[in-house]
């Protein structure tokens, strides 16, 4: 899915950056809609994108570091649409933050259903589809109802008659349990790790998951001059109790 939103603080971060000639735009749900239900019609025509769940994988040198290997639903969504050639993409409310494009293009990114935030917000998810393995960062998070960024940008992830569409979308292929889990993998991330063109329009497909240690994001934070603007708007970012922030444990 391409995260649609019209934020007016994304436009004064870009008018601020003098050195920014960004492109790409982000979608509004009526084009997100049409555009990803017309490619996804066209693949299922011509047999192309059928993912096979594959096996569950075998022993990994961080098995000491991660959960247990479950089944979750992988998805893809778009930030910013595509940058051109070697200009910079547009700043991105990516989470709790405001990111550089470039962010994108360095880390292999995911989003997880609103519900699961919590659990795995700032950890790393292995991802194990079509025989390739992916270890992902958990920057953000898919979420059906309105949130207020900063008073000036009202961000939604789900179109107005289906506001429930990250929870139900995880529960598309799932365990035993019923349980499910959103895999969301930025478009970039699809691109690298498994040569998916364009996957955030047509990306729906069974994987294993499982839950791993957490990362170092106040580092990535410092390093890409992220601007903390909280869920809510709040300024409110990362971890209340800071050695929370540097636990590895799941």
């Amino acid at each position: 899915m391409i995260r649609a939103a019209s934020c007016l603080v994304l436009v004064l971060l870009v008018q601020l950056a003098a050195a920014s000639s960004a492109t790409g735009h982000r979608r509004t749900n009526a084009e997100l809609v049409a555009r990803r239900e017309a490619h996804a019609a066209r693949a299922l025509l011509e047999g192309k994108h059928k993912i096979k769940l594959g096996e569950k994988p075998g022993p990994r040198d961080t098995d000491d570091k991660c959960g247990e290997w479950k089944v979750g639903t992988a998805t893809g969504y778009s930030t910013d649409g595509t940058d051109k050639g070697d200009l910079p993409m547009a700043p991105n409310d990516l989470g709790e933050y405001i990111v550089p494009g470039k962010f994108f293009k360095a880390q292999n990114v995911l989003a997880v259903d609103s519900g699961d935030w919590e659990d795995a917000r700032y950890r790393y998810v292995e991802v194990f589809m079509e025989d390739k393995h992916a270890t992902l960062e958990t920057w953000d998070l898919c979420d059906g109802e309105y949130t207020l960024r900063a008073k000036f940008c009202v961000h939604k992830d789900c179109a107005p008659d289906n506001k429930d569409c990250c929870s139900s979308n995880k529960k598309t292929f799932t365990d035993e349990d019923g349980s499910g889990f959103l895999l969301d993998i930025e478009t970039h991330a699809l691109k690298s790790v498994w040569g998916y063109d364009d996957g955030h329009n047509w990306l729906v497909a069974p994987a294993w998951y499982r839950i791993c240690d957490r990362f170092d994001y106040k580092k990535e934070v410092d390093e890409y001059d992220m601007i903390c603007m909280g869920l809510k708007g709040d300024k409110k970012c990362g971890f209340d109790d800071p050695d929370s922030s540097d636990s590895s444990s799941n």
